[in-house]
Protein backbone atom coordinates (compact mmCIF):
# COMPACT_ATOMS: atom_id res chain seq x y z
CA UNK A 1 0.00 0.00 0.00
CA UNK A 2 1.24 3.43 -1.02
CA UNK A 3 0.87 6.10 2.20
CA UNK A 4 1.45 9.33 1.75
CA UNK A 5 3.67 10.48 4.14
CA UNK A 6 3.45 13.26 6.98
CA UNK A 7 6.68 15.07 7.56
CA UNK A 8 8.56 14.38 11.34
CA UNK A 9 8.74 18.00 11.89
CA UNK A 10 5.44 18.98 10.93
CA UNK A 11 4.48 16.25 13.91
CA UNK A 12 6.74 17.98 16.39
CA UNK A 13 5.75 21.51 15.22
CA UNK A 14 2.05 21.15 15.39
CA UNK A 15 1.69 19.57 18.47
CA UNK A 16 3.34 21.95 20.04
CA UNK A 17 0.75 24.31 18.89
CA UNK A 18 -2.06 22.56 19.21
CA UNK A 19 -3.45 20.64 22.30
CA UNK A 20 -5.70 18.42 19.78
CA UNK A 21 -3.49 17.37 17.11
CA UNK A 22 -2.80 13.81 19.00
CA UNK A 23 -6.33 13.45 18.75
CA UNK A 24 -6.65 14.42 15.38
CA UNK A 25 -3.51 12.53 13.88
CA UNK A 26 -4.64 9.35 15.50
CA UNK A 27 -8.35 9.86 13.47
CA UNK A 28 -5.94 10.45 10.27
CA UNK A 29 -3.76 7.58 10.77
CA UNK A 30 -7.34 5.60 11.11
CA UNK A 31 -8.40 6.37 8.02
CA UNK A 32 -5.14 5.86 6.14
CA UNK A 33 -4.75 2.40 7.28
CA UNK A 34 -8.05 0.81 7.30
CA UNK A 35 -8.19 -0.26 3.85
CA UNK A 36 -4.93 -1.91 3.18
CA UNK A 37 -5.72 -2.96 -0.65
CA UNK A 38 -6.35 0.44 -1.70
CA UNK A 39 -3.69 2.98 -3.24
CA UNK A 40 -3.67 6.46 -1.79
CA UNK A 41 -4.91 7.98 -4.65
CA UNK A 42 -7.18 4.98 -5.25
CA UNK A 43 -11.11 5.30 -4.40
CA UNK A 44 -11.94 1.49 -5.00
CA UNK A 45 -14.93 0.93 -3.42
CA UNK A 46 -18.48 2.53 -2.44
CA UNK A 47 -17.64 5.23 0.70
CA UNK A 48 -13.91 4.80 -0.37
CA UNK A 49 -12.92 1.41 2.01
CA UNK A 50 -14.35 -1.37 3.60
CA UNK A 51 -15.40 0.06 6.99
CA UNK A 52 -17.60 2.75 4.45
CA UNK A 53 -15.84 5.78 6.40
CA UNK A 54 -16.16 8.19 2.94
CA UNK A 55 -12.64 9.69 3.90
CA UNK A 56 -10.10 9.98 1.94
CA UNK A 57 -6.90 12.54 2.36
CA UNK A 58 -6.98 13.20 -1.09
CA UNK A 59 -7.41 16.62 -1.97
CA UNK A 60 -10.61 17.54 -3.66
CA UNK A 61 -11.83 20.83 -5.16
CA UNK A 62 -12.58 23.92 -3.07
CA UNK A 63 -14.37 25.72 -6.13
CA UNK A 64 -16.41 24.65 -8.83
CA UNK A 65 -14.15 23.91 -11.38
CA UNK A 66 -15.61 21.75 -13.85
CA UNK A 67 -13.14 20.25 -15.90
CA UNK A 68 -14.65 18.01 -17.65
CA UNK A 69 -18.20 16.63 -18.58
CA UNK A 70 -18.95 13.29 -20.70
CA UNK A 71 -22.06 11.85 -21.99
CA UNK A 72 -22.11 7.58 -23.42
CA UNK A 73 -25.98 8.01 -23.71
CA UNK A 74 -29.46 9.15 -24.42
CA UNK A 75 -30.11 10.69 -21.21
CA UNK A 76 -33.24 11.02 -19.36
CA UNK A 77 -33.91 8.84 -16.84
CA UNK A 78 -30.76 6.16 -18.23
CA UNK A 79 -27.83 6.83 -16.72
CA UNK A 80 -25.15 6.12 -13.80
CA UNK A 81 -27.53 5.12 -10.25
CA UNK A 82 -23.76 3.57 -9.30
CA UNK A 83 -21.19 5.79 -7.54
CA UNK A 84 -18.14 5.62 -9.32
CA UNK A 85 -15.30 3.76 -8.04
CA UNK A 86 -11.46 4.57 -8.90
CA UNK A 87 -7.97 2.33 -9.56
CA UNK A 88 -5.03 3.89 -11.19
CA UNK A 89 -6.05 6.36 -13.74
CA UNK A 90 -9.54 5.41 -14.44
CA UNK A 91 -12.79 6.16 -13.16
CA UNK A 92 -15.25 3.31 -13.35
CA UNK A 93 -19.12 3.54 -13.49
CA UNK A 94 -22.20 1.03 -13.95
CA UNK A 95 -24.89 2.35 -16.73
CA UNK A 96 -28.29 1.77 -16.30
CA UNK A 97 -28.66 -1.39 -18.64
CA UNK A 98 -25.15 -3.08 -16.74
CA UNK A 99 -22.36 -1.89 -19.79
CA UNK A 100 -19.74 -0.91 -17.79
CA UNK A 101 -17.52 2.09 -18.38
CA UNK A 102 -13.63 3.13 -17.78
CA UNK A 103 -13.04 6.80 -18.43
CA UNK A 104 -9.65 8.97 -18.11
CA UNK A 105 -9.69 10.04 -14.81
CA UNK A 106 -8.10 13.45 -15.86
CA UNK A 107 -9.84 13.81 -19.35
CA UNK A 108 -12.74 11.76 -19.44
CA UNK A 109 -12.34 10.02 -22.43
CA UNK A 110 -13.77 6.80 -22.48
CA UNK A 111 -11.05 4.33 -22.44
CA UNK A 112 -13.40 1.06 -22.82
CA UNK A 113 -16.97 0.05 -22.22
CA UNK A 114 -17.88 -3.32 -21.45
CA UNK A 115 -21.08 -4.83 -23.13
CA UNK A 116 -20.63 -8.59 -22.60
CA UNK A 117 -21.79 -8.79 -19.03
CA UNK A 118 -24.50 -6.94 -19.21
CA UNK A 119 -26.26 -4.25 -22.03
CA UNK A 120 -29.98 -4.77 -22.43
CA UNK A 121 -30.89 -4.06 -18.69
CA UNK A 122 -33.64 -0.80 -16.76
CA UNK A 123 -31.19 0.25 -13.98
CA UNK A 124 -27.86 -1.15 -12.02
CA UNK A 125 -27.80 -0.40 -8.22
CA UNK A 126 -24.90 -2.15 -7.28
CA UNK A 127 -21.38 -0.02 -6.57
CA UNK A 128 -18.93 -1.78 -8.01
CA UNK A 129 -15.59 -2.50 -6.13
CA UNK A 130 -11.79 -1.95 -7.93
CA UNK A 131 -8.82 -4.20 -6.58
CA UNK A 132 -5.32 -4.96 -7.63
CA UNK A 133 -6.33 -4.21 -11.90
CA UNK A 134 -9.57 -6.44 -10.97
CA UNK A 135 -12.80 -4.85 -11.19
CA UNK A 136 -15.91 -6.66 -9.58
CA UNK A 137 -18.99 -6.25 -10.79
CA UNK A 138 -22.79 -7.52 -9.65
CA UNK A 139 -25.28 -7.01 -12.25
CA UNK A 140 -28.94 -8.01 -11.80
CA UNK A 141 -30.90 -6.08 -15.35
CA UNK A 142 -32.74 -3.96 -13.36
CA UNK A 143 -35.73 -6.43 -12.27
CA UNK A 144 -36.36 -9.61 -10.99
CA UNK A 145 -37.30 -11.85 -13.82
CA UNK A 146 -33.76 -12.13 -15.25
CA UNK A 147 -31.01 -13.97 -13.58
CA UNK A 148 -28.64 -12.23 -11.28
CA UNK A 149 -24.71 -12.81 -11.80
CA UNK A 150 -21.25 -11.45 -10.31
CA UNK A 151 -18.10 -10.63 -12.79
CA UNK A 152 -14.65 -9.57 -12.54
CA UNK A 153 -13.27 -7.27 -15.58
CA UNK A 154 -9.80 -6.70 -16.13
CA UNK A 155 -9.47 -2.65 -15.35
CA UNK A 156 -7.10 -2.30 -18.28
CA UNK A 157 -9.24 -3.16 -21.36
CA UNK A 158 -12.23 -4.01 -19.75
CA UNK A 159 -12.23 -7.87 -20.89
CA UNK A 160 -13.74 -10.42 -18.49
CA UNK A 161 -11.22 -12.47 -16.33
CA UNK A 162 -14.26 -14.58 -15.12
CA UNK A 163 -17.73 -14.71 -15.11
CA UNK A 164 -20.30 -16.62 -12.94
CA UNK A 165 -23.88 -15.50 -14.18
CA UNK A 166 -27.70 -17.39 -13.21
CA UNK A 167 -27.20 -16.82 -9.45
CA UNK A 168 -30.29 -16.11 -8.73
CA UNK A 169 -33.54 -13.95 -10.28
CA UNK A 170 -33.12 -11.18 -7.43
CA UNK A 171 -31.59 -7.88 -7.70
CA UNK A 172 -28.13 -7.08 -6.80
CA UNK A 173 -29.01 -3.34 -4.95
CA UNK A 174 -26.57 -3.10 -2.52
CA UNK A 175 -22.40 -2.22 -3.28
CA UNK A 176 -19.65 -5.02 -4.03
CA UNK A 177 -17.32 -5.08 -1.35
CA UNK A 178 -13.88 -6.70 -1.69
CA UNK A 179 -11.88 -7.88 0.99
CA UNK A 180 -8.58 -10.00 0.96
CA UNK A 181 -9.45 -12.26 -1.99
CA UNK A 182 -13.28 -12.41 -1.64
CA UNK A 183 -16.46 -10.16 -2.81
CA UNK A 184 -19.56 -9.86 -0.98
CA UNK A 185 -22.39 -8.09 -2.02
CA UNK A 186 -26.38 -8.82 -0.86
CA UNK A 187 -29.63 -9.49 -3.45
CA UNK A 188 -33.40 -8.39 -2.94
CA UNK A 189 -36.73 -9.80 -3.83
CA UNK A 190 -39.08 -7.22 -4.11
CA UNK A 191 -42.76 -7.60 -4.04
CA UNK A 192 -43.81 -3.95 -5.33
CA UNK A 193 -42.44 -0.84 -5.52
CA UNK A 194 -40.82 -0.57 -2.19
CA UNK A 195 -41.80 -3.23 0.06
CA UNK A 196 -39.33 -6.69 -0.10
CA UNK A 197 -39.99 -9.76 1.27
CA UNK A 198 -36.06 -12.26 1.21
CA UNK A 199 -33.07 -11.81 0.23
CA UNK A 200 -29.43 -13.48 0.25
CA UNK A 201 -26.07 -12.44 1.00
CA UNK A 202 -23.12 -14.31 -1.12
CA UNK A 203 -19.35 -14.64 -1.07
CA UNK A 204 -17.42 -15.28 -3.75
CA UNK A 205 -14.15 -16.55 -4.36
CA UNK A 206 -12.16 -13.38 -6.13
CA UNK A 207 -10.14 -15.38 -8.18
CA UNK A 208 -12.22 -17.65 -10.08
CA UNK A 209 -15.56 -16.53 -9.70
CA UNK A 210 -16.29 -19.30 -7.03
CA UNK A 211 -19.14 -19.11 -4.70
CA UNK A 212 -17.51 -19.76 -1.15
CA UNK A 213 -20.58 -18.90 0.84
CA UNK A 214 -24.39 -17.54 0.37
CA UNK A 215 -26.66 -17.25 3.44
CA UNK A 216 -30.79 -16.33 2.80
CA UNK A 217 -32.40 -13.72 5.12
CA UNK A 218 -33.79 -15.53 8.21
CA UNK A 219 -36.71 -12.31 8.85
CA UNK A 220 -38.47 -11.89 5.76
CA UNK A 221 -36.53 -8.49 4.58
CA UNK A 222 -33.64 -8.39 1.64
CA UNK A 223 -30.95 -6.11 1.24
CA UNK A 224 -31.51 -3.01 -0.62
CA UNK A 225 -28.69 -0.52 -0.45
CA UNK A 226 -27.55 -2.42 2.70
CA UNK A 227 -23.99 -2.58 2.14
CA UNK A 228 -21.69 -4.87 4.35
CA UNK A 229 -18.81 -3.49 6.02
CA UNK A 230 -16.06 -5.61 6.65
CA UNK A 231 -14.77 -5.10 10.53
CA UNK A 232 -11.56 -7.78 11.64
CA UNK A 233 -13.16 -11.51 10.90
CA UNK A 234 -16.82 -10.32 10.77
CA UNK A 235 -19.24 -8.97 7.65
CA UNK A 236 -22.18 -6.34 9.35
CA UNK A 237 -25.19 -5.35 7.12
CA UNK A 238 -28.61 -4.55 7.76
CA UNK A 239 -32.05 -5.07 5.94
CA UNK A 240 -35.81 -4.42 5.27
CA UNK A 241 -37.14 -5.83 8.16
CA UNK A 242 -35.32 -3.54 10.65
CA UNK A 243 -32.94 -6.27 11.62
CA UNK A 244 -28.89 -6.22 12.02
CA UNK A 245 -26.96 -8.93 11.61
CA UNK A 246 -23.12 -10.14 11.83
CA UNK A 247 -22.06 -12.74 10.09
CA UNK A 248 -18.40 -14.43 10.35
CA UNK A 249 -17.07 -13.30 6.60
CA UNK A 250 -15.35 -16.51 5.94
CA UNK A 251 -18.10 -18.73 6.53
CA UNK A 252 -21.24 -16.76 6.73
CA UNK A 253 -22.23 -18.20 9.97
CA UNK A 254 -24.48 -16.15 12.09
CA UNK A 255 -22.80 -14.69 15.13
CA UNK A 256 -25.75 -12.16 16.19
CA UNK A 257 -29.23 -11.13 14.58
CA UNK A 258 -30.33 -7.88 16.17
CA UNK A 259 -34.11 -6.20 16.36
CA UNK A 260 -33.28 -2.51 15.91
CA UNK A 261 -37.05 -1.52 16.20
CA UNK A 262 -37.13 -3.59 19.36
CA UNK A 263 -33.57 -2.25 21.00
CA UNK A 264 -33.87 1.61 20.31
CA UNK A 265 -37.55 1.21 20.67
CA UNK A 266 -38.39 3.16 17.40
CA UNK A 267 -40.12 1.98 14.11
CA UNK A 268 -36.93 1.99 12.29
CA UNK A 269 -38.25 0.69 8.98
CA UNK A 270 -36.17 -0.15 5.97
CA UNK A 271 -32.18 -0.20 6.66
CA UNK A 272 -31.29 1.02 3.40
CA UNK A 273 -27.97 2.56 4.30
CA UNK A 274 -25.04 0.60 4.39
CA UNK A 275 -22.61 -0.26 7.50
CA UNK A 276 -20.02 2.46 8.57
CA UNK A 277 -17.79 1.00 11.38
CA UNK A 278 -15.33 4.14 13.37
CA UNK A 279 -12.13 1.86 14.86
CA UNK A 280 -11.71 4.73 17.27
CA UNK A 281 -15.46 4.94 18.94
CA UNK A 282 -15.77 1.18 18.23
CA UNK A 283 -19.26 1.67 16.79
CA UNK A 284 -21.28 1.18 13.67
CA UNK A 285 -23.59 4.10 11.99
CA UNK A 286 -26.06 3.33 9.40
CA UNK A 287 -30.06 5.26 8.96
CA UNK A 288 -33.48 3.71 8.10
CA UNK A 289 -36.14 4.81 6.04
CA UNK A 290 -37.96 5.45 9.44
CA UNK A 291 -36.06 8.84 9.97
CA UNK A 292 -33.44 7.53 11.98
CA UNK A 293 -29.35 7.97 12.16
CA UNK A 294 -28.10 5.10 14.47
CA UNK A 295 -24.42 4.43 16.48
CA UNK A 296 -24.12 0.91 18.15
CA UNK A 297 -21.26 -0.31 20.05
CA UNK A 298 -19.69 -3.35 17.95
CA UNK A 299 -17.18 -5.63 19.69
CA UNK A 300 -14.69 -6.32 16.84
CA UNK A 301 -13.09 -9.03 18.55
CA UNK A 302 -15.91 -11.43 18.58
CA UNK A 303 -18.47 -9.64 16.26
CA UNK A 304 -20.92 -9.03 18.52
CA UNK A 305 -23.12 -5.58 19.54
CA UNK A 306 -23.18 -3.81 22.41
CA UNK A 307 -26.46 -2.52 22.83
CA UNK A 308 -25.11 -0.83 26.58
CA UNK A 309 -23.54 1.74 23.72
CA UNK A 310 -25.90 3.44 21.76
CA UNK A 311 -28.43 6.69 20.69
CA UNK A 312 -30.72 7.09 17.53
CA UNK A 313 -31.39 10.60 16.38
CA UNK A 314 -34.67 11.10 14.65
CA UNK A 315 -33.80 13.16 11.39
CA UNK A 316 -37.47 13.97 10.75
CA UNK A 317 -37.29 12.37 7.48
CA UNK A 318 -36.34 9.10 5.60
CA UNK A 319 -32.94 8.39 5.09
CA UNK A 320 -30.86 5.60 2.85
CA UNK A 321 -28.11 7.68 3.20
CA UNK A 322 -24.64 6.03 4.63
CA UNK A 323 -23.17 8.40 7.57
CA UNK A 324 -19.63 9.36 7.20
CA UNK A 325 -17.93 9.85 10.69
CA UNK A 326 -14.67 11.91 11.69
CA UNK A 327 -13.73 13.70 14.49
CA UNK A 328 -16.90 14.12 16.65
CA UNK A 329 -18.91 14.76 14.18
CA UNK A 330 -21.59 12.67 12.09
CA UNK A 331 -22.25 13.56 8.19
CA UNK A 332 -25.42 12.19 6.88
CA UNK A 333 -28.18 12.66 4.27
CA UNK A 334 -31.57 12.95 4.05
CA UNK A 335 -35.19 14.02 2.47
CA UNK A 336 -35.60 17.25 2.89
CA UNK A 337 -37.45 18.58 6.69
CA UNK A 338 -37.23 21.82 7.44
CA UNK A 339 -35.34 22.21 4.08
CA UNK A 340 -32.01 20.59 5.52
CA UNK A 341 -30.81 17.97 3.40
CA UNK A 342 -27.44 17.50 5.28
CA UNK A 343 -27.28 16.73 8.35
CA UNK A 344 -24.42 17.33 11.21
CA UNK A 345 -24.90 15.24 14.31
CA UNK A 346 -22.42 15.04 17.90
CA UNK A 347 -21.39 11.77 17.65
CA UNK A 348 -20.91 11.40 20.93
CA UNK A 349 -24.63 11.75 21.46
CA UNK A 350 -26.17 12.51 18.16
CA UNK A 351 -27.74 15.49 18.93
CA UNK A 352 -27.99 17.47 16.08
CA UNK A 353 -25.45 20.25 15.82
CA UNK A 354 -26.46 21.81 12.34
CA UNK A 355 -26.36 21.21 8.74
CA UNK A 356 -27.32 22.61 4.83
CA UNK A 357 -30.04 23.49 3.35
CA UNK A 358 -30.55 22.01 0.09
CA UNK A 359 -34.59 22.03 -0.23
CA UNK A 360 -33.89 18.45 -2.02
CA UNK A 361 -33.03 15.12 -0.97
CA UNK A 362 -29.36 13.84 -0.23
CA UNK A 363 -29.62 10.25 -0.97
CA UNK A 364 -26.36 10.02 -1.73
CA UNK A 365 -23.24 9.58 1.16
CA UNK A 366 -21.28 12.23 2.02
CA UNK A 367 -17.69 12.03 0.84
CA UNK A 368 -14.47 14.15 2.84
CA UNK A 369 -11.73 15.39 2.09
CA UNK A 370 -9.07 15.34 5.00
CA UNK A 371 -6.13 17.45 5.37
CA UNK A 372 -3.67 15.21 6.61
CA UNK A 373 -1.70 18.41 8.18
CA UNK A 374 -4.29 20.69 9.37
CA UNK A 375 -7.27 18.09 10.04
CA UNK A 376 -9.43 20.37 8.77
CA UNK A 377 -12.19 18.26 5.88
CA UNK A 378 -14.64 19.60 3.30
CA UNK A 379 -17.92 17.58 2.65
CA UNK A 380 -19.69 16.62 -0.32
CA UNK A 381 -22.84 15.46 -1.78
CA UNK A 382 -25.79 15.71 -4.62
CA UNK A 383 -28.77 15.68 -4.46
CA UNK A 384 -31.39 14.05 -6.28
CA UNK A 385 -33.91 16.31 -7.86
CA UNK A 386 -34.31 16.93 -11.17
CA UNK A 387 -31.63 20.13 -10.94
CA UNK A 388 -29.21 17.51 -9.47
CA UNK A 389 -26.84 20.16 -7.50
CA UNK A 390 -23.41 18.95 -6.03
CA UNK A 391 -22.28 20.58 -2.72
CA UNK A 392 -19.50 20.98 -0.84
CA UNK A 393 -19.23 21.93 2.71
CA UNK A 394 -17.19 22.82 5.49
CA UNK A 395 -17.33 20.70 8.68
CA UNK A 396 -20.04 23.14 10.17
CA UNK A 397 -22.00 22.93 7.21
CA UNK A 398 -20.68 26.41 5.80
CA UNK A 399 -21.34 26.27 2.06
CA UNK A 400 -18.00 26.28 0.43
CA UNK A 401 -19.44 25.92 -3.49
CA UNK A 402 -22.15 24.42 -4.93
CA UNK A 403 -22.73 23.89 -9.08
CA UNK A 404 -25.09 22.54 -11.44
CA UNK A 405 -23.27 21.09 -13.67
CA UNK A 406 -23.82 20.99 -17.56
CA UNK A 407 -26.51 18.46 -18.21
CA UNK A 408 -27.62 18.15 -14.65
CA UNK A 409 -30.99 15.57 -13.26
CA UNK A 410 -31.44 13.32 -10.57
CA UNK A 411 -28.16 12.31 -9.24
CA UNK A 412 -28.66 9.12 -6.53
CA UNK A 413 -25.16 7.98 -5.95
CA UNK A 414 -22.43 9.86 -4.37
CA UNK A 415 -19.00 10.77 -5.04
CA UNK A 416 -15.26 9.24 -5.57
CA UNK A 417 -12.46 11.44 -4.89
CA UNK A 418 -8.64 10.80 -6.30
CA UNK A 419 -5.59 13.08 -6.79
CA UNK A 420 -7.41 16.66 -6.66
CA UNK A 421 -10.46 15.33 -8.78
CA UNK A 422 -14.14 14.66 -7.88
CA UNK A 423 -16.56 12.28 -9.68
CA UNK A 424 -19.99 11.87 -9.70
CA UNK A 425 -22.52 10.75 -12.30
CA UNK A 426 -26.15 11.13 -13.00
CA UNK A 427 -29.64 9.81 -14.84
CA UNK A 428 -28.37 12.29 -18.03
CA UNK A 429 -25.72 9.90 -18.92
CA UNK A 430 -23.10 11.81 -17.52
CA UNK A 431 -19.99 11.51 -16.19
CA UNK A 432 -18.11 14.62 -14.12
CA UNK A 433 -14.75 15.78 -13.31
CA UNK A 434 -14.12 18.32 -11.11
CA UNK A 435 -10.72 19.52 -10.38
CA UNK A 436 -8.91 21.54 -7.93
CA UNK A 437 -7.47 24.73 -8.79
Amino acid sequence: MNIKKIPDRWIVNYMKRNTTALTLLLCIVTLVVMSTTACASDFPTFQHDNYHSGITTDAAPTTANLDWATNVGAGGWAGFDTAPVVGGDKVFGVYYNGSVFAFNKTTGNVVWQNTQIGGDGYFELATPAYNNGVLYVALSRGNTSTTTGIHALWANNGSVKWTTPNITDEQTNTPVVYDNGYVYFGTVNMTGVSNSDKGTYYCYNANNGNQVWSRDTTTGGGYYGAGAAVIGDYLVYGDDASYLVSVNKNTGTLVQSLDVSSTYGVTVGEIRSSITYNATTGRIYFTSKGGYCYALGFNANNGTFNTGDKWCTNLGAQSTSTPAVYNGKVYVGQSPYNNYGLRILNETNGTILGGYQTYAAVQSSPVLSVNPVTGNCYVYFTTNNEEGYVYCVNSTGNLVWTAKPTGSTYTLQGIAISDGYLYFGNDNSYMYGYYLT
